[in-house]
């Protein structure tokens, strides 16, 4: 055997061992599991599963009805106090309630916030001067020009 030859089958053998040794470094790892916990034996009963998570139900619906957009009408100013100008546009009862949902822009939220504060009916809203809407928009804490921008007085007045 020559040296030209001999040197070519130790590079050969160099770089089948170097790729041996990547191919073992890589390949041959075991992939390292993380402990888990104990998963609680299956339970089938209806009533057991609701046993074991009614309390965590009942806790989602406090935190709930606390964050919910509930309307606090203690904060809201007495239906008779003088704020709006029901000379103008007239008195209403909760017994000639309209839906005002039907109103672009009133929401169910909106509508029980306006309720609160003496209007029910679209000839009320109907009624409104700049300022009863102004006004309005103040005492049930709106975005300001949205009544303006979504005409619920020309809106009402079709609807009445």
């Amino acid at each position: 055997m020559d040296t030209a030859n001999l040197k070519t089958i130790l590079e050969i053998f160099v770089m089948m061992f170097v790729a041996f040794l990547i191919g073992f470094g890589f390949g041959n790892k075991r992939k390292k599991t993380i402990p888990t916990k104990k998963r609680p034996p299956e339970i089938n009963d209806i009533e057991t599963i609701f046993t074991e998570i009614r309390p965590e139900i009942i806790k989602i619906i406090e935190n709930h009805k606390k964050s919910s957009t509930h309307i606090d009408n203690e904060n809201l100013p007495p239906k008779n106090e003088s704020f709006l100008n029901f000379e103008s546009i007239g008195r209403a009862e909760e017994s000639d309630k309209d839906d005002l949902t039907l109103i672009t822009g009133v929401g169910p939220f909106v509508e029980e916030k306006l309720n609160a504060i003496g209007i029910y009916t679209f000839d009320q809203i109907s009624r409104f001067t700049n300022e009863d809407i102004k006004t309005v928009t103040k005492l049930i804490d709106f975005f300001p020009e949205r009544m303006e921008r979504d005409d619920w007085v020309g809106q009402a007045k079709n609807l009445r």
